[in-house]
């Protein structure tokens, strides 16, 4: 299966965030640096991206129980 990459909108449309936010986000070590595309354009490969999200997700901290989640506990 050929690899999928995504430029700095298509980051931003699934991280939810303005596409001026990516670079902060590589910066804060929150994804992956891109390759650069010709040496101009970055790319994000879609498989480290995903990969990130898992780590992230198991390096987290506990979160806390929401006000809704605290009222309908037994």
């Amino acid at each position: 299966m050929p690899k999928t990459y995504l430029r700095t909108n298509g980051v931003a449309a699934r991280y939810d965030v303005h596409p001026r936010s990516v670079p902060r986000m590589v910066k804060d070590k929150r994804i992956p640096k891109p390759a650069l595309y010709n040496g101009r354009f970055p790319l994000w490969d879609e498989d480290e991206l995903d990969e990130n999200d898992r780590n992230a997700a198991r390096e987290a901290p506990p979160r806390r129980k929401t006000e809704t989640e605290k009222a309908t506990a037994p």
